[in-house]
C-alpha cells in the first residue's frame, strides 16, 4: 500500500475512532466494521512488499536478483507494512469491541428513557386525576358552604320569630313572669319549633332504612343484656333503633323533648316518652336498665348536662348493662369543619378522646370508641412510591374517614 494511502486510511480510523458525525448510527454494529475490514484485506496484501514478487510474473529466472536487488531498499518498508498492519488489527479490534459496548450502552439507555417516558406519562395522569378530585372536594365545599349558610339564615329566622313571641308574650302577661307563665311559653316555643326540626332530620339524616342498616351494627352489644332489663333510648328521633330492637325482640322504650318525634313514634306503636332525659333516668328504679343508648344526643348538649346524663346512666343502668353514645366524628376534617354544622341545633363536635375518657372517668368499664360511616368517596388515588402513599393516606383518612363513632361503656358487674 503506498505511504499516503496507508496514512490517509489511518486518518479515517482515528476519525471513526474519536467520534466520526456519520458513525453514530448503532443500528448494526457489523455494518461499520465492513469498510475497515476491507481495507485490511487489501493491506494484507501489499504488506510483503520488496520481500516476494507477485504471483504470475515474467520475470521469474530474475527473480532470486531481483529480490536480493530490492531487498536493499525494501526491507525496512516490509517490516514498517507488518508493524502497520499489525497495528491497524489491534485497533480493529478494539475499535470493534468499544463499539459493541457502545451499542449495549445505547439500547440501555433507550429502555431507560422509554421507562421514563411511561413513569412521566402516568405521573402527568395521575396529576390530572388529582386535579379533577380537587376541583370536585372545591366543588362539594362550595356546596357545603352554602348549606351551612343557609342553615344559619334559617335559624336566624327562627330567632327573630323567637324573639317576637317573646316581645308579645311580655306585652299581654306582663313584664313579671312567673315560673308558670315561663314554662308555658317556653313549652309553646318548643312545639312551634319541633315540626322544623322533624323536617331538618328528614331532609340530612337519612331515610330511616337507612340509619336502621347502619344501626344493626350494635344488636350483638344488646343480645346478652342483664335479666331482660328495657333500653332506654335517649333522644330517640324518628324511632328507627327502637323500631330494629323490636324486630329483634329486645324491649326498649325511648324519651324525647321533641312533641313532633313522640307523636309520630306512638302512632307507629312504638313506646316513646315525651320528657327530659335526664329527669327520667333520675327517676326509674336504680338499676332496672339494660342499657342506655342515645344516637347524636350529645354534641347537643353542654358540658354540665353530659357529664349529669352519663351519671344519671350509672345509677339507672344494671350491673353487665351498656351505655351507649353515638356522635359525629369531629378528627373526619369534612364533619368537624362542615358538615356537623348543617343541624342548628348542635352545639360543638365531641372528640371522640374526650369522650372515651368522660365515661371511664364516671364509673363505666371496658369503654371502646368504634368507628363508623367512612364516606362514600374512595379518596384520593394511591401512588405506589411509599413517601407518597402515606401522604394521600393520610388525607384520606382525613377528609373521607369515618363520619361517626360510637363511645361504649359497661357497668361493672361485681358479682361476675
Amino acid at each position: 500500500m503506498p505511504p499516503e494511502a496507508t496514512v490517509r486510511y489511518m486518518n479515517a480510523l482515528v476519525e471513526r475512532a474519536l467520534g466520526d458525525a456519520r458513525a453514530n448510527d448503532f443500528g448494526d454494529p457489523l455494518a461499520y466494521l465492513k469498510p475497515i475490514i476491507d481495507h485490511l484485506d487489501t493491506a494484507n496484501r501489499h504488506m510483503d512488499a520488496g520481500v516476494r514478487l507477485p504471483e504470475g510474473t515474467r520475470l521469474g529466472r530474475f527473480k532470486k536478483l531481483f529480490l536480493r536487488l530490492a531487498r536493499l531498499h525494501t526491507t525496512e518498508q516490509a517490516a514498517f507494512n507488518r508493524a502497520t498492519v499489525a497495528a491497524l488489527h489491534v485497533l480493529n479490534h478494539n475499535i470493534a469491541a468499544a463499539h459493541g459496548d457502545a451499542h449495549v450502552r445505547l439500547t440501555r439507555a433507550r429502555e431507560a428513557l422509554e421507562a421514563t417516558d411511561a413513569l412521566i406519562r402516568a405521573l402527568a395522569a395521575q396529576c390530572d386525576r388529582l386535579h379533577e378530585r380537587i376541583v370536585h372536594l372545591e366543588i362539594k365545599a362550595s356546596e357545603l358552604g352554602r348549606e351551612a349558610d343557609a342553615a344559619r339564615t334559617d335559624a336566624a329566622i327562627q330567632r327573630t320569630r323567637l324573639e317576637v313571641i317573646m316581645q308579645e308574650a311580655r306585652r299581654r302577661i306582663g313584664e313579671a313572669f312567673d315560673d308558670a307563665q315561663l314554662a308555658k311559653v317556653a313549652g309553646d316555643v318548643d312545639d312551634w319549633l319541633a315540626p322544623l326540626y322533624s323536617q331538618l332530620e328528614d331532609v340530612f339524616r337519612g331515610s330511616r332504612e337507612d340509619i336502621k342498616g347502619r344501626q344493626r351494627v350494635y344488636l350483638p352489644d344488646m343480645s346478652d343484656l342483664p335479666g331482660r332489663a328495657p333500653v332506654v333510648d335517649i333522644g330517640c328521633g324518628r324511632g328507627e333503633w327502637l323500631e330494629l330492637l323490636a324486630e329483634n325482640g329486645i324491649p326498649a322504650y325511648g324519651v324525647d323533648t321533641n312533641k313532633t318525634f313522640v307523636d309520630r313514634n306512638v302512632e307507629r306503636g312504638l313506646d316513646v316518652r315525651y320528657g327530659d332525659a335526664i329527669d327520667h333516668l333520675l327517676t326509674v328504679e336504680p338499676g332496672s336498665i339494660g342499657a342506655v343508648t342515645a344516637f347524636h344526643v350529645v354534641e347537643h348538649l353542654p358540658f354540665e348536662d353530659l357529664v349529669r346524663l352519663v351519671d344519671a346512666a350509672l345509677v339507672a343502668i344494671r350491673p353487665g348493662g351498656i351505655l351507649l353514645f353515638e356522635t359525629p366524628n369531629p378528627t373526619n376534617l369534612l364533619v368537624g369543619a362542615s358538615s356537623f354544622y348543617i343541624d342548628p341545633t348542635h352545639r360543638s363536635p365531641v372528640h371522640p378522646l374526650y369522650l372515651e375518657f368522660l365515661i371511664g372517668a364516671r364509673g363505666f368499664t371496658e369503654v371502646e370508641v368504634r368507628y363508623l360511616h367512612p364516606a362514600t368517596d374512595p379518596g384520593f388515588p394511591l401512588p405506589s412510591d411509599p413517601e407518597g402513599h402515606a401522604l394521600l393516606q393520610r388525607l384520606n383518612d382525613a377528609f373521607f374517614g369515618p363520619q361517626d363513632y360510637a363511645a361504649i361503656g359497661r357497668k361493672v358487674d361485681r358479682h361476675s
